[in-house]
């Protein structure tokens, strides 16, 4: 009776942890945003989480939105992304597209997957021109890699 109980108890935890965890609905896939190969992939690198994967590509080569969302910051951050622009989609998602070389998005606006929003480049803390492609489901980075079309 007691080993029952613990299974239990184990089982339900399990549970609890996979309904906490973040996810993109089923029907949002996101399309691959850029021409190029992966570098850098999600997790752990240089003793810190690396939260989205980079696409090494040509400066200048087009970035294209993931999902349809609203363009809800365009900006620069000399420590990290450099140019970026992060786009608000459904169901709680955010995607961070860092190191363009130019932005063709507007805050505000609306974006539809295959959009062109920029370009691929180099600003920011970066090694040479790539993509940063980060998603986050609630606030909380995601591996892009498990749903990407």
């Amino acid at each position: 009776m007691y080993e029952h109980r613990n299974c239990l108890r184990v089982f339900i935890l399990i549970v609890i942890m996979c309904l906490a965890m973040p996810t993109i609905a089923e029907a949002e896939t996101i399309k691959y945003p850029s021409r190029g190969s992966i570098s850098s992939g999600f997790g752990e690198r240089w003793g810190k989480l690396h939260k989205g994967i980079d696409i090494a590509s040509k400066s200048g080569t087009p970035i294209y939105a993931a999902l349809d969302g609203t363009v809800s910051c365009v900006g620069f951050e000399a420590g990290g992304y450099g140019n970026f622009v992060q786009v608000s989609s459904a169901n709680n998602t955010m995607i961070i597209y860092g190191h363009c070389s130019s932005i063709s998005a507007k805050p505000k606006s609306v974006v539809h997957k295959g959009d062109l929003i920029g370009k691929v480049g180099s600003t920011g803390h970066s090694t040479g021109p790539h993509l940063h492609f980060e998603v986050r489901v609630g606030g909380v980075a995601v591996n892009p890699i498990k749903y990407i079309e």
